[in-house]
């Protein structure tokens, strides 16, 4: 930077430096952190992946193995044991398998347990498909936010 940089270059160096937010290390934290407690396991892997997809932004590399590292955390995260146990199991035999399928097993086996009785929606359901949509729609706009940032500069 020089001693004549604009305005503008001067405003984005200060907010990059200064600016509020979470850093690779903390979101690492909060990603091997997490656990299910009294979350549903939909719930709990849609915060999983959104931890992960901040950690892509700032840092591509940083998530190589990123499916063998999602499956792993669900299993470590899941608090029915006899859950945990099958999806280690399952994510041992089945290497090939994604983390959305290990997922949707989970889900198989474990979510009927978890499920109301009523047709009726819960506030806990309405808010899991709210943060399901809201997940889905930043995935699909992943690819066109380059584009958005670069036609904005």
């Amino acid at each position: 930077m020089t001693d004549k940089s604009p305005p503008d270059t001067i405003i984005a160096v200060l907010s990059n430096v200064f600016e509020e937010g979470d850093t690779p290390g903390q979101l690492w934290a909060r990603f091997f952190q997490h656990i299910q407690k009294d979350k549903h396991v939909l719930s709990c892997s849609l915060n999983m992946l959104m931890v992960c997809d901040k950690i892509e932004e700032l840092d591509s590399s940083a998530t190589a193995n990123r499916n063998s590292m999602l499956k792993d955390q669900l299993a470590d995260a899941v608090s029915d044991e006899g859950l945990k146990r099958e999806l280690r199991r399952l994510n041992v035999e089945n290497l090939e398998l994604s983390f959305f399928d290990a997922r949707d097993r989970a889900l198989k086996w474990f979510g009927k347990a978890n499920t109301p009785s009523s047709s009726t929606p819960t506030v806990g359901t309405t808010l899991l498909w709210a943060q399901w949509v809201q997940y889905a729609q930043t995935l699909c706009l992943r690819p066109y936010r380059k584009v958005l940032h670069e036609l904005t500069d």
